[in-house]
Order: C-alpha cells, then structure tokens, then sequence
C-alpha cells in the first residue's frame, strides 16, 4: 500500500471523512412548501449533530476502536450531508435569485476550504520536518494535495514517504471537489432548462446506477484491487448525489411542521432503513462491500436524513441536537484535518501509548476541538468576510443599499444581552461593529460579527473607562457611539464635549438622562406625565427612617435611586418588617458610601429610596419596548411579559413571552418621552397595582430582550444608528416596516441561566415537580420560535463564552445564594 492512503485500516472500517459543508452553507434556509425560499432566521436541524456524529465515528476508527466503531461508514454519512446541503443551498439561491452563480460558489468554497487545509498541512510539514510525525516531504506531494488529486495520486502514482503521515486523509477531499467541479454547472443547466426537480432528481439516479455499474465492472476486471472502489472519485460520487436526490425529490427542509410526534409508519420506516444500514455493516462479502454496499447506504440515508430533519425533536434525534453537538459539528471540518496528524504523530513518537486506543482517543479528540477552535475564533472571522462578499444576493433597492453603507458602530458592555444581539443584528446588515469589553468573558467580544474587539477598565471605574474610550476614538474616529448600559449612557452624556471629538454621539442630553437615571426625579417625571406610580418614600436621615418604618405597607423594596457609579449593581432588597427595614437600610448606606465616584448632578445618589413592592400574579411585569427618533415624530413599541427573572423576589429578566401591548400603554411611554425631552432606544417597565399599569422603570439604553424585539420585525439597533448620521429616509422606511409587522409568538429566554436556575432550585429542594414540569414543557412549546441571550446556532462562540461566564459568577455568588433565605417558589419569581 501507499503512503498517502496506508491509513484505512481494513475492510471492517475506514478513517476517512468527507470534507463537512462550509460553515458559510451551514445556515441553510428552511424552505417553504411550494417553492424554495430562503429565511435567513432558520436553518436545518440536526444536520450540524449528524456531522458531529460523523466525525467522532471517524476519529474513534482511527485511534484504533476499529472492532467497535465501523469508521468507514463515516464517510458515506459526510458525503450524503454535503450533496444534501449544497443541493438544497443552490435551490434557495436560485429560487431567491433567479440563477446559480457559479463562480461566486467556486469561491466561497475556496475560502472555506483552504485556510483550515493549508493551516493543517503547515503544522503537519512542520511536524514531518522536526521527525516528529513519520512520512516525507516531496514536491509532487504537496501539490496533489493542495490541488485535490490526493486520491488518484495515492492509487496511481505516489511511490511511497512522499507525504506526511495522517495527511493521506484528503482524499475524500478530493472526491467531492470533483463533484462539485461538475455540479453547479450540471445544476444551472438543467434548472436553464425548466426541469421539474423531480426529474433532475431523477437523471441522477441514472448517474447513480452507472457509478453502481462501473464499480461491479471494476470488481470483476483482472487488475482490480480495493482500494480503487473506495477512493476514487468515480465509484464513491454517487453517495454525494444520494443526498442532492433527497434535497430534491423530497426535501425534509419543506416539510418540516410544528408536529414532533412520529407515526408508526415512520417509526417503522426507519427501523427498516436502521436495519439495511446495519445489513451493510455486517455483510462480509467482499464483492457486496465494493459495489452495492455504498449503493444500498446511500438509499438507507434518506429516510434516516429526511426523518431526523424533519422531527428533530423526536426522541432518536434529540441528542443530535443538543447545543454541543451542533458546536463539535461546526468544528467538524478543522478536527477531521488534523486528528490523524496528531494520531500518527502520538504512533511516531510514544508507541507503547498509540497501542491503548481508550487513551489515544480522548487525547486527540480533546486536541483536535482546541485546534478546531482556535481556527473558529482567529481564522475563520476574516475569511468568513470575504466569503459574504461573494454571496448571490437578490437585487435591493438602492435606497436599501445605502441604509447601512458605510455606518461603523462601536458598543460596550460586551455580557450584555442587548450588546450581543445588536452585534448580529447590525453585523448581519453589513455594520462594521467594534466592541469595547471590560471583561475577558464578555461574549459579544467573541462574536463573528465583531470586526475588532478592545480591553478597557471597568465601566463602573468611570475615569479610566473614559480614557481607554477616548484613546480608542482617537486612533479610529467617527463612529457611532451608542450607550449598552446605565454606566454607560451616563458617561457619554456626562462627558459629550470630549467624546464629540471623536465619535458620533447619539443620546439625550444630561438633563434628560438625570430624571431619568435618579428614580426619585423619574417618579415625579411620570406623574407628569399622566403614568402611574407605586406609592414611594424618601426619608433624608436616619430619624426621619425611624419614625416613618411603623407606618409603612410592607413589603417594602430598598430601591437604589441610580444604577450609576454603585459599588454593587442588583436591584434592591425586600423587607418584612420595621427591624428589617432599619437593618437592610444601613447595610445599604454604608456600602454605597464606599462609591469610587460621585457627580454633583445626582447629588442624592447613595441614598436609597423606599417603595412599596408589589407581588405579581399572572400579568407578570409588562415590558414596553422601542424606539423615538429625535423629532417624537416617529416612534414604534412592542409589548412583552417577564415570565422568569434571575433572582428573587427582584432581579433581572431571564425570560419573557411576547404579547399585544395593552390599549394606551404605547401612547403614555410616548407622552413620558416627549415629558422627559428623550430620544433614542428604551425599555419601560410596568406592574399591575390597583387595577393599573404602574410604571417601575425606564432604561434608556439597549437591554437583554433586544434580539427578541429585532426578531419582531423592530430593528432597534439599526434604528439608533440610521438616527445617528440622519438618514432620515431610510429611518422613516424603517419605522414604517416595524410599525405594520409584529411576530407574537415569539419569546426571549437565556437558555443556560434558566436551566442553571432550574438546576440550584432542584439542588435545593426550592421547586416542585409540577413547577419543574411547567418550565420543561415552556421551553419546549418556545423551542420554534425562541430567541436566546447568547446562543445562534449561526455565531456560536458567544453561547459558549456566555456559559463559562455564568459558571464562574455562580460559582463566586454560591455562599450567598446557600446563605439566601429562600421567599417563594419559582412560580412566582416574576415578582418586582
């Protein structure tokens, strides 16, 4: 055997994977029934878990788990996913387009595809060079490889050590670059010529039954050895075209529905394809395994891939779907590259350790993800890029076009909710956005639609946060500055003569800010406006307390008067009774004094105010959020309700569930804007208080539940910006958009923390079985059509920052959570 393909280990399995799908084609559109259609918020289930299966079958074959696992059968799965995908891709762009554009494919599979090859086969050379890893190094080698002739020139010409060891996989590779030479012109021919996909379905499984045919003439000529049916381009493309015959005779991706519950004929059709697949696993003869073995794979996969698509969240693919399966999917193309490079190495130079398989396996799996991952994070942002750029998009207006050309946008508070989802939103319209994070676990920092992300002290350390931002404006003038927090938006209005130097301010003045950031100034605010408010006291001294606390309506809320400048940002303590309130209130005075700043313009700021709090039935606390331009001219709402929130009794939403807003609502949020002379973006809250919406709070700045909002059809971010440079045109375009279209079925949730906080509550022994029911089948009801704090299944690195992130602030918070005396169930935990 040859060097370049001495890694398949036998008839029993092979090691070898097909090249996974471009991640830029991983977002594949849902596509409707009558026609294919993109939608750029859905994507395919199951399809990144299936790769994610694909490859640990792979590197499982590899470290020599060959009895176990049949590897070989991982490359019929990788090449049936791609024609699948690709072929469904090419329908969505033609059906959006009108046409194929070929050459814009070529090249964003060359972006795909050649960083992470030519990144691999460095570190292999490398190693190859410094007698780490076995093999050679020769000049004909390489190009093979870079110019995917690897198969054939390992079946016919390589004469042994003329490429590193492990690099012999490339040649599946090969086989689907030879597909797909051919493809997208055999595509936009027949779709040139009106064929029903049907047909063009069809006339592929004649070019299936050929192949099928070579191969049995092969297998019978008198120089047939078996390797030739295995790698070579011309007996394994029809497991590739198996798949386009699913995307499109029947594409599950068309008819996927809201059921997840399947029939006994379903579940029947795929225990008959599960039992064919393992016909194929089983059946030693060996003129079967070279010929109808892949034919017979190839039928067997369809219902397996239409079934899994379709009823993703049937219990035999649930496990596909879980979020760090889609993740290891998305790493899928970077750990097949590199895992044999690193198992041949481990066989190079610690041989006594590659003979325990239970140990190579682990080691280069853990291996391959960091390798993989730090591709994803340095590698792949940049290219990604470039690949956008050659996307075939529908013609737009030009009105369209120039909204978002040329806006750079720069935003802070990187853990944010609303950072993060402004990231993407903006990102995904063609925004250059910069983060400012203060943190190393600020998760939109790490988000693919950051062009550039700088460090900067704490927000809370106000001072030296400024100098970062101006140093920062300074190097990379005019771009939009929009505030993501209470800190911020003081900052930026507090220090507007500097800022203005270099950056485009877009917030109110400091006068607006002050009644509204200074609860005391907001409440009389409200009351002018014709809101209502929850009854509030504001003694000035300790006397003043202690004469007041007998007389009080308890519970009372110790309310912070400003978010800004505190030495601890949560929202205030409840108490139970006079003594409660005495205590609660010192502790509070005497950390605020520890402030590590103070502004004349809120002079009372570490004093607290007393408010009555109110428990929250089944209204929960109303949200209403939105937009006013400059003008009050235009203005748009959506309405939502908190259904869970971090802590209790008070805390910061976790989840909400969108809802018509109630009549007036909208009209007084208004009035209260034009009262406090705002502009901008906002968040307004409400609870029910004697048959009345009374208003709790208004944050003029971006908040958690903005990707719900965008995906409501209101693009708050986009709105703030084109506001920013006066693009009045495109703004009034804008608003009218997300005044007439409203989609009420969505809902917010963070996804980990509410699991987390389901997890500590059953821990200990703070919620029910029927109230962990109730919140199991919440998430499962909102699976369609929810909207997650950090995870997008097309930007995944946030989730996963966002995740450690939660891990290590519980971790710190633990003792004071073991320490909290529990108040109520987490059915009621939308108190406020």
């Amino acid at each position: 055997m040859t060097n370049i393909l001495h890694f398949r280990p036998s008839d029993v399995v092979s090691g070898a994977a097909a090249i996974p799908a471009p991640k830029t084609e991983k977002a594949a559109p849902v596509v409707s029934s009558t026609s294919v259609h993109a939608h750029q918020s859905e994507i395919i289930p199951s399809l990144d878990g299936i790769r994610a299966l694909s490859v640990l079958i792979v590197v499982a074959g590899h470290c020599g788990l060959q009895a176990l696992v049949p590897g070989g059968f991982g490359v019929t799965i990788f090449f049936f996913l791609s024609g699948f995908l690709i072929s469904t891709l090419m329908l969505a762009e033609h059906a959006r387009t009108g046409r194929i554009n070929v050459p814009n494919f070529y090249a964003r599979r060359m972006f795909r595809l050649m960083p992470p090859l030519l990144l691999s086969l460095a570190v292999a050379y490398g190693l190859t060079y410094s007698d780490v890893l076995g093999g050679g190094i020769t000049g004909q080698g390489i190009a093979a490889q870079l110019l995917y002739f690897a198969n054939y020139y390992g079946l016919f010409f390589d004469s042994g050590n003329t490429v590193p060891d492990g690099t012999g996989i490339l040649w599946s590779l090969a086989v689907e670059e030879h597909f797909y030479i051919v493809y997208p012109l055999l595509m936009t021919l027949l779709l040139g010529c009106a064929l029903r996909l049907r047909t063009i379905g069809a006339l592929l499984g004649l070019i299936c039954l050929a192949v099928l045919a070579w191969r049995i003439h092969l297998v019978h000529a008198p120089d047939f050895f078996p390797d030739r049916t295995y790698y070579a381009s011309d007996t394994r493309i029809d497991s590739i075209a198996y798949g386009c015959i699913l995307a499109l005779i029947m594409n599950p991706a068309r008819q996927r529905s809201g059921a997840v519950a399947m029939s006994l004929a379903q579940w029947a059709l795929l225990a008959g394809a599960a039992g064919a697949l393992l016909f194929t696993l089983l059946y030693r003869d060996p003129t079967f395994r070279e010929t109808a073995r892949y034919s017979v794979q190839g039928l067997a996969l369809m219902p397996v891939f239409y079934l899994a698509v379709r009823f993703a969240d049937a219990p035999p693919f649930r496990l596909i779907n879980k979020s760090w399966m889609m993740t290891l999917g998305i790493y899928s193309y970077a750990i097949y590259l590199i895992h044999y490079v690193i198992i041949m190495a481990i066989a190079h130079t610690l041989p006594a350790v590659a003979a325990k398989p239970y140990v190579v396996f682990p080691a280069t799996l853990l291996i391959s993800i960091g390798y993989a991952a730090v591709i994803e994070r340095f590698v792949e942002p940049y290219f990604r890029q470039l690949r956008h750029k050659f996307r075939t998009e529908p013609t737009r207006e030009p009105a369209a076009l120039a909204a978002t050309e040329g806006l750079s946008v720069i935003l802070a508070t990187a853990a944010a909710g609303g950072t993060i989802a402004a990231v993407r939103s903006l990102g995904t319209r063609g925004v250059d956005v910069d983060v400012v994070s203060s943190e190393r676990l600020g998760a939109a920092a790490w988000s693919r639609y950051a062009k550039r992300t700088f460090s900067a002290p704490p927000e809370s350390d106000s001072q030296r946060f400024l100098e970062r931002l101006l140093a920062i404006g300074k190097s990379n003038p005019g771009r939009i500055l929009l505030p993501t927090s209470d800190e911020t938006a003081w900052i930026y209005a507090e220090n507007a003569h500097l800022l203005q130097r270099h950056f485009r301010l877009y917030h109110p003045p400091i006068s607006s800010l002050r009644r509204i950031l200074d609860k005391k100034l907001f409440s009389d605010a409200a009351i002018s406006a014709g809101l209502s408010v929850l009854p509030s006291w504001d003694p000035s001294s300790p006397e003043e307390l202690a004469a007041l606390a007998p007389t009080l309506p308890f519970p009372i809320l110790i309310k912070p008067r400003t978010h800004v400048h505190r030495v601890r940002n949560d929202k205030g303590v409840v108490v139970d009774s006079p003594h409660e309130l005495l205590l609660q209130y010192r502790r509070f005075v005497d950390r605020e004094q520890e402030r590590v700043a103070d502004t004349p313009l809120l002079p009372d700021a570490k004093r607290p105010l007393l408010q009555k709090f109110v428990h929250v039935s089944g209204e929960g606390v109303l949200s209403i959020t939105g937009f006013i331009d400059r003008s009050g001219e235009l203005f748009v709402t959506r309405a939502a309700k908190k259904v869970l929130q971090r802590s209790q009794p008070v805390g910061v939403g976790v989840c909400f569930e969108a809802q018509p807003s109630p009549e007036n609502l909208s009209d007084l949020v208004r009035h209260l804007c034009h009262e406090l002379d705002y502009f901008g973006l906002f968040e307004v809250e409400f609870v029910r208080f004697d048959g009345r919406w009374a208003i709790i709070d208004f944050n003029p700045r971006m908040f958690s539940q903005v990707g719900m909002d965008i995906r409501r059809g209101m693009p708050l971010p986009l709105l703030a910006c084109l506001d920013a440079v006066g693009d009045s045109a495109s703004l009034r375009r804008e608003v009218a958009k997300a005044q007439v279209g409203d989609d009420e079925q969505a809902v917010f949730r963070d996804r980990f923390t509410l699991r987390a906080i389901l997890l500590a509550r059953v821990l200990t022994a703070g919620i029910s079985n029927q109230e962990l029911s109730k919140w199991h089948g919440w998430m499962k009801q909102h699976a369609g059509h929810a909207v997650d704090f950090a995870t997008d299944r097309d930007d995944l690195m946030p989730g996963i920052v966002h995740a450690f992130s939660e891990v290590y602030l519980g971790l710190r918070s633990l003792p004071r959570f073991l320490r909290a005396k529990p108040r109520t169930g987490i059915a009621d935990a939308v108190s406020i």
